[in-house]
């Protein structure tokens, strides 16, 4: 039983880090939040993770399959602020540093919105962790 208190306390924590980044989770993020933390993600990697997926669905969705410039630029910014924050977890050393590079990079292709986003987006969302469902929604949106 202490192991899933631990596990429940670990995922809340996921949770409010997301939320701190703009995403509420879905049920979906449960059960990829449990197997990045099984394989010895931090918390702040799989929010990290987390995060990136939602954000890659929620550019495709609103640049790619339905352009709407205003959501593209909310998206633009906010990830922008995402990566801030990431930043400074990485810093503290709750990120590695090639995960930071690794999500950062994505973060940063993903809302640059050009040819390059749609190839990270779906290098994103074909993460065996994260793929079939959307795992947060944007709360800027």
């Amino acid at each position: 039983m202490a192991g899933d208190e631990e596990r429940d306390e670990l995922f809340e924590e996921v949770v409010q880090l997301c939320s701190h980044l703009g995403y509420d989770l879905t049920p979906s993020s449960e059960r990829a939040a449990d197997i990045s933390l099984q394989s010895n993600y931090t918390k702040s990697e799989t929010a990290s993770l987390l995060v990136s997926a939602a954000l890659a669905w929620d550019v495709r969705e609103h640049f790619i399959q339905h352009f709407n410039v205003k959501k593209v630029s909310l998206l633009a910014q906010h990830g922008l602020e995402a990566l801030k924050v990431l930043r400074s977890l990485a810093e503290s050393g709750n990120i590695r540093r090639e995960l930071w590079q690794n999500d950062a990079r994505a973060i940063m292709v993903m809302t640059s919105m050009d040819h390059a986003s749609a190839g990270m987006i779906e290098r994103v969302l074909n993460d065996e962790v994260v793929s079939g469902n959307r795992v947060g929604v944007s709360r800027v949106l």
